[in-house]
């Protein structure tokens, strides 16, 4: 089982006919969307796109379009192609809002943002205006899903910041949340870590330079407290909202 195959069956497992609403893009808009890139699919993109590169059912962050064949009309219209980062999705409420892998022929490449080119100079750009997304492709879909199926649906909510930029807080959350009976969520990875357990949930992120943030929601004021205590004190972090 692949890793989108697997993030497929997680999402169903909240949302039983999330797996037959969404579909694998076809053999030969895959191939036609490699021909106008010009270049081999990523192999976690390719995954992506034999699970849900035709349709992905409501799970669409950013509400971008994330679907082979815009990708292959964009390619075929456009020239520029940044050297590191293969686009994966074109915002669609927001230009400046589309989506690539970035270190794309790593073995996990990170997910960013940044704005639609083409331009003369992509290391001023790329300084200016990309902004991290996500640790990985997987775990970018993944909290998507899992912030609308796990978090909204508990009524009690925090959220809390702190830590110095580059001091790598996200590291000591796991430490903590298991003694608060939450369980790391599988596609977590160093720059966004989520748990999950009956009652309550957490998102922690912090990216590179970043400050750590963590969103906890919980079905009951009794529980929010109980997490959001400990992870001030024991973080340094102060509520927020």
């Amino acid at each position: 089982m692949t890793s989108m195959e697997r993030l497929a069956g997680y999402i169903a497992t909240y949302d039983p006919p999330f797996a037959k609403a969404i579909a694998g893009a076809d053999a030969a808009d895959v191939q036609d969307l490699e021909a106008a890139l010009g270049r081999d699919l990523p192999p976690v993109y390719l995954d992506f796109l034999n699970v849900m590169g035709k349709s992905m059912d409501w799970l669409r962050p950013a509400n971008a379009a994330f679907d082979a064949v815009s990708l292959t009309e964009y390619y075929r219209e456009q020239s520029w192609r940044p050297e590191g980062f293969v686009k994966i999705a074109l915002g669609q409420d927001d230009p400046f809002f589309d989506i690539y892998l970035e270190d794309a022929d790593a073995a996990t490449p990170r997910v960013v943002t940044m704005p639609r080119g083409p331009t003369k100079d992509l290391d001023a750009w790329r300084k200016a205006y990309r902004h991290p997304l996500a640790g990985s492709l997987t775990e970018y879909l993944g909290t998507s899903a899992y912030n609308k199926l796990r978090m909204a649906a508990m009524p009690e909510k925090a959220r809390m910041t702190g830590s110095k930029p580059g001091s790598r807080a996200i590291l000591q959350v796991e430490k903590e949340c298991s003694q608060l009976s939450l369980q790391p969520v599988w596609f977590s990875n160093d720059w966004v870590k989520l748990f999950y357990a009956e009652d309550a949930g957490a998102v922690a992120k912090q990216f590179p330079g970043t400050g750590l943030a963590i969103n906890v929601a919980a079905r009951t004021p009794a529980r929010l407290n109980a997490i959001s205590g400990v992870l001030c004190q024991k973080l340094g972090l102060k509520i927020v909202s």
